[in-house]
């Protein structure tokens, strides 16, 4: 959702929208700038800068003026990148037009040419449009726009079109939860705590596995991300039911048979996983709109 004080600053500029941020040019510069979710547990906002491929010298020049007064900085091809935690209270739109205003006297003295300009051939066409390119604002001339759908187009065609092995990302994710399985066992049987909280930490290890092991991103991948961790809550408390058991010197066979048949033992292990699935479950929302970004695309922006 975007921050009224960005919608503002969009009404004032006429600028356009995307899904969680406004774009437009400020200063013959274009200018992305968005916030974090309202359920990030750290709240900020961001400005996403396109500009002109830079020499060294020029970034460095760039880094040192601007390294102090923020968050986050990143330059990537063709774009800066800066963030900025909101602690106590939301930043002000006077504040966000003073780093507006700070970029572009920046971008000057470097003699960093304008983009106010198709961002594929560069022509400063009258006839821009607007465009979101995989949630991020740009601009395309009519020419270069065809070309751009096209070349889109195939890309998805071929990731579709790919079956590669979804199990090779399946493994992956369970090979990376294994060490929240021996921490989750540790927390449950000698420290004596609730360890179901460890049930969001599956799933960060399981991306971190699922993209180690150079699996697809497509259509199955979410739900694969989920079953493996489904499958490792479920793993999980069970091994500390039986670790539990041992530690009370009870033999494997008469463990499994607790396991089965003991009413108590199966409430405990039951309880557990609930309380998993449901912290898990505001993961695995969280996760949802994240991948389903994965998909190259374009479409034409609205007005703010």
């Amino acid at each position: 959702m975007i921050r009224p004080s960005i919608k503002k600053i969009a009404k004032k500029e006429n600028w356009y929208r995307g899904k969680d941020l406004v774009f437009g040019f400020y200063k013959d510069y274009i200018f992305n700038i968005g916030n974090s979710s309202f359920f990030d547990q750290l709240q900020f906002k961001y400005i996403i800068v396109r500009l002109p491929s830079l020499n060294q010298a020029s970034t460095s020049k760039i880094k040192k003026r601007l390294e102090l007064k923020f968050t986050k900085l990143e330059f990537g091809e063709g774009f800066l990148s800066l963030e900025f935690m909101e602690t106590s209270s939301y930043i002000k739109i006077e504040e966000i037009y003073k780093v507006l205003d700070l970029l572009v006297k920046i971008f000057q003295d470097e003699k960093i040419e304008p983009t106010n300009c198709c961002y594929k051939c560069k022509s400063k066409t009258v006839n821009l449009k607007y465009f979101i390119l995989n949630r991020i604002g740009i601009t395309y001339c009519n020419t270069c726009i065809k070309s751009v759908e096209k070349q889109l187009e195939n890309i998805n065609k071929r990731n579709d079109d790919i079956e590669k092995n979804y199990l090779k990302g399946f493994f992956g994710s369970i090979l990376f939860s294994i060490p929240a399985v021996l921490l989750w066992v540790l927390i449950a049987v000698y420290l004596e705590r609730l360890a179901a909280f460890m049930s969001i930490a599956f799933f960060t290890l399981g991306l971190k596995g699922y993209d180690y092991f150079k699996a697809v991103w497509g259509k199955l991948t979410y739900p694969t991300l989920v079953l493996s961790n489904i499958f490792m809550i479920l793993f999980s408390n069970v091994v500390t039911a039986v670790t539990l058991l041992y530690l009370e010197n009870i033999a494997i066979t008469e463990i499994i048979y607790h396991i089965q048949y003991n009413q108590d033992i199966q409430k405990m292990i039951i309880d557990n996983i609930v309380l998993s699935f449901i912290l898990s479950f505001f993961v695995w929302v969280s996760v949802f709109f994240a991948l389903r970004f994965k998909k190259e695309s374009i479409k034409i922006a609205k007005k703010a």
